[in-house]
Formats: structure tokens, C-alpha cells, sequence
């Protein structure tokens, strides 16, 4: 065991037990906690499996969504709340311009990833129980679509062992099922009605038009805006992601090779999250009706909306 998967290890441990802890002696969002838990504990399977340094940055998200909702629970003040709502505009603008100047597939998901927790930041920042659940869907949402990109770019590595986008093209000629799955991915990330990215996203903008009692009105509408021009640079990127590797014909490099679709154990891998994101995005209430009932508790004994 290497020490990298050693230092993964240590930090999900010590993450699940302060987890627990407040769950136990708060009693206060056990259900976001635990569902946000869940998909922490995917993440560092597969990063203790691949050792890969993207996978860190998964993993490292996850673990501020839980922190915020620790710090949400037991530092409970206007200017926390104000704060959050802050760190909008730098998780969404710098991550998301960064990944439009990315040359690297993966490089690209990772930084998308990253810019995607904005919503949840804004979504808890509010205090409403709109924002509350739209956050905590997010979270489920985020794992499954960012999960899927890098599914995608993994198997963009093994067939044409490059990730650089400018050498890339043509996917849908000589693998159109990748390619397909690839663009299918690519929508619900940018937050496409119909998947499960729209309700972690609409939702949580939805709500900084109105935030709880005591929170400045002025100031979450600018993050709305903000927000909501995020989802155009995430249209951006990941449509001009597309349109590079994708669609048009292949590169000279590998117009005569034969490139490899997708094989039955692709299949088996990925339809269980590519179901997930459909069901989820049809009918979210799969998510809403286990989280609502402990959002409501939580913010009525805080005096939220």
C-alpha cells in the first residue's frame, strides 16, 4: 500500500468520525450528512484504487461539502452564511475559466467538478429549504455526472492513449457509443432539464432570489446573477469540449486507426449511473422526500425559511 493511499485512508476516517459526531450529539441534517457520506465513500474507494491525483480532487470536494454542512450546524451566523455566498463567485468563475483554457480531457472534468460545488455553497448559503435540498441533491448529482466525465476520459486515455483535446476528434465517426455517452454526460453536467444536474442547479439559483430572514436580498441576487452566468461558461466548456473531440473527423494522427467502441463490461459499468442520472433527473423526488423532512426540522429549530 502506498503512502498516498495510507494519507487517503487517514483523511477518510477522521472525516467519517467528525461526521458521525455531529450527527449524534446535533441531530441536525443527519440525511444530508449521511447521503453526502455515501458518495464521500465512493469517491475515496476509487482514489484509493487508482491513486490518481484527479481522484484527489474528488475526494478533497467532498470533504468541504461536508465541512460547510458541519460549520452550517454548529457556526450558524449571518456573516458564515454571507461568506459561503461569497466563495461563489471564486468556486465558479476561477475553476470554470480555468477549465475553458484547459488542453487536457481530464485536467478539463476535474476543474468543472470543482466549479460545480458553487451551486452547493450558494444553496446552503441561503438558508431556505429550497436551497437546503438543492444542495444536498447536488452533492448526488455531482458524483454520478462527474463520475461518468471521468469514466469517459479514462476510456479516452486506453484507446487513444492521449488526453490532450487537441489531438482528439472525431469520436462519434469511429466510436459513437463513447462519443454519445461522452456528450450525454457532458448535458447533465451543464445542468440539461431531464438529468440530474437541472435540480442541483435551478433550484439553488432559485433560491438566492429569495434567502432566509436577516440575509441581505440584494446581495444573493448577485449571486443569483452570478450563478446563473456561470451555467453559460459550463456551456462553454463543455460544449466546446464536444465540438473538439467529438464531432467533425478524426486527426491525421488517427483517421486509420482502428479505435475500439464500447465493449460489454463498459456497458455493465456505466448503465447503473447513466440510470441513475435519468431516473434522478425525471423524478427527483427519490432524493427530495428522504432529505425535506430533515432540511424542515433543521431549519425550523434555527428559524430558517
Amino acid at each position: 500500500m502506498s503512502v498516498l493511499q495510507i494519507i487517503f485512508i487517514l483523511i477518510a476516517a477522521v472525516t467519517l468520525f467528525s461526521a458521525t459526531m455531529v450527527v449524534i450529539v446535533r441531530k441536525m441534517m443527519h440525511a444530508a450528512l449521511w447521503l453526502v457520506l455515501a458518495l464521500f465513500g465512493v469517491a475515496m474507494i476509487f482514489a484509493t484504487l487508482q491513486a490518481s491525483y484527479f481522484a484527489v480532487i474528488q475526494v478533497l470536494v467532498y470533504i468541504g461539502a461536508i465541512a460547510i454542512l458541519i460549520i452550517f450546524s454548529i457556526m450558524l451566523t449571518q456573516r458564515v452564511l454571507e461568506t459561503a455566498g461569497e466563495q461563489l463567485v471564486r468556486n465558479w468563475w476561477l475553476p470554470a475559466l480555468v477549465a475553458l483554457a484547459q488542453k487536457d480531457l481530464k485536467r478539463l472534468v476535474a476543474y468543472s467538478s470543482v466549479a460545480h460545488l458553487g451551486f452547493v455553497m450558494l444553496g446552503i448559503a441561503t438558508l431556505t429549504d429550497i436551497g437546503l435540498n438543492a444542495a444536498i441533491f447536488g452533492m448526488v448529482a455531482h458524483g454520478l455526472i462527474t463520475g461518468m466525465l471521468f469514466f469517459c476520459a479514462g476510456s479516452v486515455k486506453d484507446r487513444y492513449h492521449t488526453l490532450e483535446i487537441k489531438r482528439l476528434g472525431g469520436m462519434l465517426i469511429q466510436a459513437p457509443h463513447m462519443g454519445w455517452l461522452l456528450g450525454s454526460s457532458a448535458m447533465a453536467s451543464l445542468g440539461l432539464p431531464g438529468l440530474a444536474g437541472f435540480w442541483g442547479e435551478f433550484p439553488a439559483i432559485l433560491s438566492a432570489y429569495n434567502p432566509a430572514d436577516g440575509l441581505s436580498e440584494e446581495l444573493f441576487r448577485f449571486y443569483m446573477v452570478v450563478a446563473a452566468i456561470g451555467t453559460v461558461l459550463a456551456a462553454g466548456y463543455l460544449l466546446w469540449l464536444l465540438q473538439r473531440v467529438a464531432f467533425g473527423t478524426p486527426t491525421e494522427e488517427f483517421e486509420h486507426e482502428h479505435i475500439h467502441d464500447m465493449h460489454l463490461t463498459d456497458y455493465l459499468a456505466w448503465a447503473p449511473m447513466i440510470l441513475f442520472i435519468v431516473v434522478l433527473g425525471v423524478y427527483p423526488n427519490l432524493i427530495f422526500r428522504v432529505t425535506d423532512a430533515a432540511v424542515i426540522h433543521s431549519l425550523a429549530g434555527l428559524g430558517g425559511n
